[in-house]
């Protein structure tokens, strides 16, 4: 279950990162310097689980940022500015699907897939599928039999918090 990954951290690979220009479409990220500072920032995301409430903790340099959710339930966030209605619902043992859909008319799918080892995050909006991935604090990169081989700079995956941090950085 979700459940036994709650309180475990996990920070994003930057080396290992795919097709993060589908992610910068759909967030609306298109100044070149903001696309800089998503490229060469770390995230540690943390999920929470207390009783029926989730909590996912998205630590970005000194920006933080919490989502506090109830699996099926709707819920509001703002994301760059712009309102997006989204829920989150177990796809299995060890993944949360959630679904992102904005006031202007696009939906985000996200599926998180939880292991003792590392984090999977995959996007997929308009079915062009971004993939992320975040190493456990306590795994060695080595023992992450399902990454891709590490390649020479490939571009990293914003998640919201640094897209949102970014935006302050710059605004």
């Amino acid at each position: 279950m979700v459940k036994q990954f709650s309180g475990k951290t996990y920070e994003l690979d930057l080396d290992s990162q795919q097709n993060v220009e589908a992610m910068f479409d759909v967030y609306g990220v298109s100044d070149p310097s903001h696309k800089q500072v998503a490229l060469k920032t770390k995230s540690r995301v943390t999920l929470t689980v207390d009783g029926d409430k989730y909590t996912e903790t998205t630590q970005t340099g000194d920006h933080k940022r919490s989502v506090t959710f109830h699996l099926g339930e709707e819920f509001a966030e703002d994301i760059l500015g712009h309102k997006w209605k989204s829920s989150v619902s177990l796809k299995d043992d060890h993944t949360l699907l959630k679904v992102e859909k904005g006031e202007d008319g696009k939906t985000v799918t996200l599926e998180k897939s939880f292991s003792p080892q590392q984090l999977v995050v995959n996007k997929d909006p308009d079915n062009n599928l971004n993939k992320c991935f975040y190493s456990s604090d306590n795994s060695s990169s080595n023992s992450d039999i399902n990454r891709p081989a590490k390649k020479n700079k490939v571009p990293v995956c914003p998640s919201d918090s640094e897209i949102k941090m970014k935006v302050v950085l710059f605004l």
